[in-house]
C-alpha cells in the first residue's frame, strides 16, 4: 500500500516541487493560507453558534385580571369576586360593591355606601404578585416561600405611603403561594410580625385561594350604572 502512494504521480510532483527551493516556500504559504482561511470559518462559525444560544427566553406570564376568591382567618370568612380594581365580596351575611371610590352595600335596586376598612381586601392578586416579585423564593415541594419585608408589606397593605418604617424594615412577614399548572391557586400569608409591629390581637394564618382565574364577566358594569343613578 505504502508503495502505491510513493508511486502516484501527484506525490512524486509534489516531492520535486518541495525538493526546489524557490517552490518550497510558496507551497508552504500555500498551506499557511489554507489553515488560516479554515481557523476564520470555524471561529465564526462558533460565535454565530453561540448568539444563538445566548437569545433571552421570553417567560409566559399569566396575567390574571379576574377571578373568585375565599379569604379565610381565624375570625373571619370573606367570599368574594375581582375584576381588574373592581370587587363584589360577602361578608356578615352582607353583599357589597368596592371600586376605587368606596365600599358599598348592595341593596335590591340601590347602592348604600359604607363607613367600613377591610384592610385584608387590599391584599389582591396583584398586591400579592407585587410583594414577592422583590424577593426571592425558596422553593420546597412545589411551595415556593417568600420572606417580604414588612416595610413593603404595610405600604401595599395600608397604603400608607408617608409613615417612616425605618424599624420595620427589621421584620419580614412570610408568604407562600402554591400553583398547579403554573397558575397559583392558594396562597398562605404570616403576619405575625405586623400584628406584633402594629400592637393588633394575631388572628392566625390567612389564607386565599382562587378559582376560575380569568374565567369572569365584567360584573361592575350594572353596579357603575347604579351609582350614576
Amino acid at each position: 500500500m505504502f508503495k502505491k502512494i510513493n508511486e502516484n504521480k501527484y506525490v512524486q510532483k509534489y516531492k520535486e516541487l518541495r525538493a526546489n527551493p524557490k517552490t518550497r516556500s510558496l507551497i508552504s504559504l500555500g498551506f499557511w493560507m489554507i489553515f488560516l482561511v479554515v481557523a476564520v470559518l470555524l471561529v465564526r462559525s462558533t460565535m454565530s453558534s453561540n448568539e444563538i444560544q445566548s437569545e433571552p427566553v421570553k417567560d409566559e406570564v399569566l396575567e390574571v385580571t379576574n377571578y373568585e376568591f375565599t379569604y379565610r382567618d381565624n375570625l373571619k370568612t370573606i367570599f368574594g369576586e375581582v375584576y381588574d380594581d373592581r370587587m363584589i365580596f360577602y361578608f356578615n351575611n352582607g353583599k357589597y360593591y368596592k371600586n376605587g371610590n368606596g365600599i358599598y352595600l348592595v341593596n335590591e335596586n340601590s347602592l348604600e355606601v359604607q363607613d367600613m376598612n377591610i384592610s385584608e381586601l387590599n391584599l389582591t392578586f396583584s398586591v400579592i404578585d407585587d410583594l414577592v416579585s422583590q424577593v426571592n423564593a425558596i422553593e420546597d415541594n412545589g411551595v415556593k416561600t417568600y420572606l417580604v419585608p414588612l416595610s413593603n408589606f404595610i405600604r401595599a397593605y395600608e397604603g400608607n405611603e408617608s409613615e417612616d418604617l425605618t424599624e420595620a424594615t427589621n421584620y419580614n412577614v412570610t408568604i407562600q403561594t402554591y400553583e398547579k399548572d403554573g397558575v397559583v391557586y392558594m396562597v398562605k400569608l404570616d403576619l405575625s410580625n405586623y400584628y406584633l409591629f402594629r400592637g393588633l390581637p394575631d388572628t392566625g394564618i390567612i389564607t386565599i385561594n382562587y378559582y376560575n382565574v380569568n374565567k369572569l364577566n365584567d360584573f361592575s358594569l350594572e353596579y357603575e350604572r347604579m351609582l350614576e343613578v
